[in-house]
């Protein structure tokens, strides 16, 4: 009996990931691989894998694994994973494609600046103020430049080990939040400058709501550039292109 044609999605977006999976698992014509060993529970998966080393690591996993397609879903901000997984794509000839929440447009980020990469929005900040962040806590040491700043760092689960910047506290929290609640995290650490990055549509929106509502000033961190590629932002998309290339 012929094994249906592998897929490999690259992790990002818990909810994205779940999601896609699942299409795909339901058309019942191809395996899912997820790209992260220990997959959060709700996500269907044949295999997991990763995550990788290195572009040549990739391509050769691509190969031995007999990957018919890859999904990118892996986070926007990510430096690396993206541009591996391009590399690693054209050399072995395996069609790839890139998911990506719509970004927050203009109505939703009103009141907002934007600005090109973390440096510039730590520079903007205001001098011996407090800062609220929501940006991946990889990133914050962009603000270790800013040491007369207080900084409150938005966490999804506990961290071990010292605050990564030298004044500041964790505001623990898990998505979604509402207005409310985002409200109250700005009020109790009396927050004067909020940074965030373009995580997309279903996050970030509340937050800037309740800024807006506070009258505190927001920087939005612009997406990175992303390599070349086909970009789709509906998980249907995604299902349809997989079933056109296997």
């Amino acid at each position: 009996m012929l094994l249906k044609p592998m897929v490999l999605i690259l992790a990002g977006h818990a909810d994205d990931t779940e999601e896609i999976a699942a299409r795909l698992a339901a058309t019942k014509r191809v395996r899912v691989m997820i790209s992260e060993p220990g997959k959060p529970r709700g996500i269907p998966a044949d295999v997991t894998r990763g995550p990788f080393a290195s572009t040549k690591a990739m391509a050769e996993m691509l190969e031995w694994d007999q990957i018919r397609a890859v999904v990118d879903v892996s986070d926007p901000y990510d430096p690396d994973l993206p541009a591996m997984a391009a590399d690693a794509c054209q050399t072995k000839g395996v069609p790839r494609l890139r998911y990506m929440r719509p970004g927050w447009d203009a109505v939703d980020a009103a009141g907002c600046t934007r600005a090109p990469d973390l440096t510039e929005a730590a520079r903007r900040l205001p001098l011996t103020g407090r800062a609220f962040l929501a940006i991946r806590p990889v990133d914050a040491e962009a603000f270790e430049v800013r040491r007369d700043v207080w900084y409150c760092l938005r966490i999804h689960r506990p961290m071990g080990g010292r605050f990564p910047l030298r004044r500041g506290d964790y505001a623990l929290g898990a998505p979604p939040f509402r207005k409310a609640h985002e409200r109250q995290v700005l009020v109790d650490y009396r927050i004067g400058a909020v940074v965030a990055q373009d995580t997309g549509l279903g996050e970030g929106v509340p937050l800037l709501d309740a800024a807006r509502e506070l009258e505190i000033p927001v920087t939005l961190v612009d997406r990175p550039q992303q390599p070349r590629g086909k970009v789709v932002d509906m998980p249907q998309d995604v299902v349809d292109w997989v079933l056109q290339r296997v």
